[in-house]
């Protein structure tokens, strides 16, 4: 994001323009209950490992990070740089980290963090990921002293409410149809139809799917 800034300008790209981009929003689950056993240094251990594994995953998809929030990423595709396939690209990331993250859990049993972490605290932790695709406004926010790049839009309100929304459905990964509908067929053979879901903040229903490989094992 740095370089593309740097090389960049258009006045129009430095203070927002509009793009039509999918957002990723993941988070984890039983994450609190987690933190409660482990040391503010072990803490930080875990989560940074956490955070660069998906980072790495992120990159090769095209994803662009825009915000860690707490053990929360916010994630870009199609923005700052143009990616024509970018609900494709989402998901298929969003897949990725999650088949990661299931091989993290097992590393982490293997290590000091088990000195701190009941085994059955692992057994809850999961992951939980909403991609939803439309319009936002990309570009930098802020104040002239203290300045990030961010996007800004219903799109990313309704990415994060569809990774909530997993808890009423057990799943791990749920995605809006205006994501759905722009995938190829080997992933669309994957999804699941939940239904048309009120989504909180929206008057109107929205069609959500979960996919296959994601839908199991989350409490």
């Amino acid at each position: 994001v740095a370089e593309k800034l740097l090389t960049t300008t258009s006045d129009t790209t430095m203070s927002g323009e509009e793009r039509v981009v999918s957002v990723l929003f993941s988070d984890l689950q039983a994450y609190t209950t987690m933190s409660e056993h482990l040391p503010p240094a072990q803490l930080v251990k875990l989560l940074n490992h956490y955070f660069g594994e998906m980072t790495t995953i992120i990159d090769q998809y095209g994803g662009c990070v825009i915000e860690f929030l707490g053990d929360g990423i916010l994630i870009v595709f199609g923005a700052p740089q143009s990616l024509d396939n970018h609900a494709e690209q989402a998901v298929r990331c969003a897949l990725a980290m999650y088949e990661r993250f299931q091989t993290l859990l097992e590393e982490w049993k293997n290590t000091s963090l088990a000195n701190y972490v009941p085994s059955d605290s692992y057994q809850l932790l999961g992951m939980r990921m909403g991609i939803h695709s439309g319009a936002v406004v990309a570009g930098n926010l802020g104040c002239a002293s203290r300045m990030k790049y961010a996007v800004i839009g219903d799109t990313v309100n309704v990415a994060a409410r569809l990774e909530a929304l997993n808890k009423n459905f057990q799943t791990h990964l749920l995605i809006s149809g205006d994501t759905a509908q722009q995938l190829p067929m080997d992933l669309s053979q994957t999804m699941h139809f939940q239904g048309m879901q009120q989504v909180k903040g929206r008057e109107g229903m929205l069609p959500v799917y979960s996919l296959i490989g994601a839908e199991s094992d989350c409490a």
